[in-house]
């Protein structure tokens, strides 16, 4: 028997375990969030109508981002919370005017990017893996799961000191496990 093939398992293993072990769920629970994420975001992309954030935590959905359809804010939480397995639905969907102009549209691009750089160079920690940063003509929309109530001050303290952010809408999410 060749004696690599365990050794190179075993270490594809560990590594799997890993991110799994410092997202602070079990490989299972990440395994479950995956499939469920799949899931849901199949059953949105019918006539969604938006570019929707979906962060999943423990069976828990998070939908987040910013559409012009009104509808849509309640139609795709719906749709999420039919899906099998989802224990919870989080609404952070923002209805606006649907209409930008392109340079608008690179404006927001452009503090996205400022946003999420002034997250990442958060000290002692980046926050940006944890946050999504959704612009909407200078209307910052955070979301995602955290792990306390300090670490959603600190998050909304680096995003309003950006230039260029007109409003920080909150749409972070405690973890369950909180």
């Amino acid at each position: 028997m060749n004696r690599t093939y365990p050794l190179a398992l075993a270490f594809s293993l560990a590594l799997f375990a890993l991110p799994v072990a410092a997202q602070e769920k079990s490989a299972g629970e990440h395994v479950d969030d995956t499939w469920i994420h799949t899931k849901v975001k199949s059953a949105l992309t019918v006539k969604q109508g938006a570019s929707i954030n979906i962060e999943v935590y423990k069976g828990e959905v998070q939908l987040a981002g910013f559409t012009g359809d009104a509808d849509a804010k309640k139609r795709l939480p719906e749709a999420a919370a039919r899906v099998s397995g989802v224990k919870k639905v989080y609404n952070q969907i923002i209805v606006v005017d649907s209409g930008r102009t392109a340079g608008e549209h690179l404006d927001d691009g452009v503090l996205v990017t400022a946003v999420e750089a002034a997250l990442a160079d958060a000290e002692p920690t980046s926050f940006s893996a944890k946050v999504n940063t959704e612009v909407n003509k200078g209307r910052v929309l955070l979301s995602g799961f955290i792990d306390s109530e300090a670490e959603r001050a600190e998050i909304l303290k680096i995003a309003k000191g950006v230039k260029g952010v007109k409003e920080i809408i909150d749409g972070m999410n405690l973890k369950s496990d909180a």
